[in-house]
């Protein structure tokens, strides 16, 4: 009889904190939620409804603030977590979002970026502590709770500046998620990859784990394919297309990322699927350009450039320092030797000297791919008619490969 008793109290307890929430939420939950956000985000928000749902779950429609409009997000809490310390979510689902992230005046705005919302692109000395914690981010880390599942639907990421408009559609679920700070976050997610005209299905793929509290990670990131031309608004000079006598290519990427005690590695694979030259004169630096293709094809005769680059977990920064360098070395190891060869073989009548010269002129060449473009151009013509011959057509490569 003492059991049942204690049992209808505690039942009794359950029902009047379930059905405060109730009333709480419904009543009262929009208008401080609002109110929390904007202390937070220092942005206006709008909020259409929020309510709460049986089996503690709580709905939250049409959410809309500068650079993000949500138009469902649905939690459901875990009963029993609220008797304790630790806040467990059996579910937070994320329905239909747009996340808008706009660049103007080499300043990009980031949605809910809290006390500092924007990045400031211009060059200037950067200190490599990282930035510490605002106020208002110390007091809110500190909560401890759990993610049981976290999954989302249609989420797209836009990116806008004055010259060029690209967006992500991600159509993928997050996996395994079972910690928020304190353990590893595994993710598994497919997206389509739209870009300008371009719309390629499935084309992206981030697979892995990350942990916040170690600052450890390993994960793959892979595009199948990609449009040469889609980004040519951010390349140099040199890498524009129409500078290098491209009129199509495609390009697939790779990334592996592996982070130990704050130390995050980055090592990349950038493959030439297909290409096509536009039809140019021999002055063109399209003639370079297929020296340097021939020089990065691997053993399955593919154009392929590895680099990698260090950072820190927890102060992230793309790094492209080393790009010159490391590319240098790749073009000039044993694909030169192909060249050379190529060259000596093709020449005839004009003599041993001019043979020789010829192939330290197309080593010289791809030598300066990354450096003075104008030289190299120079260096090209140079060898005038002896370096076209080294790119022969399909039946003369056959008839090399039989001798």
């Amino acid at each position: 009889m003492k059991i049942l008793k204690i049992s209808l109290i505690i039942l009794g307890v359950l029902l009047l904190i379930y059905f405060s929430l109730w009333i709480f939420i419904n009543l009262k939950g929009k208008q401080l939620f609002t109110e929390k956000i904007k202390e937070l985000t220092k942005r206006e928000v709008k909020i259409e409804e929020l309510k709460f749902k049986p089996l503690l779950g709580v709905e939250l429609r049409s959410f809309s603030t500068e650079g993000l409009d949500l138009k469902l997000l649905t939690v459901s809490i875990t009963p029993f977590s609220l008797l304790s310390r630790k806040l467990a979510f059996n579910l937070v689902k994320i329905e239909d979002a747009d996340i808008n992230i706009i660049k103007k005046d080499n300043i990009i705005n980031i949605p809910l970026g809290f006390t500092s919302p924007k990045i400031n692109l211009k060059k200037k000395e950067v200190s490599k502590k990282p930035l510490p914690l605002q106020p208002s981010l110390k007091k809110n880390i500190g909560i401890n709770f759990l993610i049981k599942n976290l999954s989302f639907n249609k989420l797209r990421i836009n990116f806008t500046d004055e010259d060029f408009t690209s967006s992500l559609i991600l159509n993928g679920e997050i996996k395994k998620l079972n910690s928020s700070l304190s353990s590893d976050i595994f993710f598994d997610i497919t997206a389509d990859l739209k870009i300008k005209e371009f719309f390629l299905p499935e084309d992206l793929t981030f697979k892995g784990f990350v942990n916040f509290k170690k600052k450890s990670m390993s994960a793959r990131l892979k595009i199948k394919e990609i449009p040469y031309t889609a980004f040519a608004k951010y390349y140099p000079p040199f890498w524009k297309p129409e500078n290098l006598g491209i009129e199509k290519a495609s390009l697939a990427f790779e990334a592996y990322l592996k982070s130990v005690n704050n130390l995050l590695n980055i090592d990349t694979l950038t493959q030439l699927l297909d290409w096509e030259f536009q039809e140019t004169s021999e002055e063109n630096m399209s003639s370079l350009v297929k020296i340097a293709i021939e020089s990065l094809k691997n053993s399955e005769g593919i154009p392929s450039f590895r680099y990698v680059m260090e950072t820190e977990f927890d102060n992230f920064k793309i790094d492209f320092s080393g790009l010159k360098s490391q590319l240098q070395e790749q073009i000039r190891g044993a694909p030169l030797t192909y060249i050379g060869k190529k060259a000596v073989k093709k020449v005839t009548g004009i003599g041993k000297e001019t043979a020789t010269k010829a192939v330290e002129i197309t080593t010289r060449a791809v030598g300066e791919v990354l450096r003075t473009p104008e030289r190299a151009a120079d260096i090209i013509k140079e060898t005038g008619k002896i370096l076209k011959s080294i790119f022969t057509s399909e039946e003369e490569e056959k008839e090399d490969e039989k001798e």
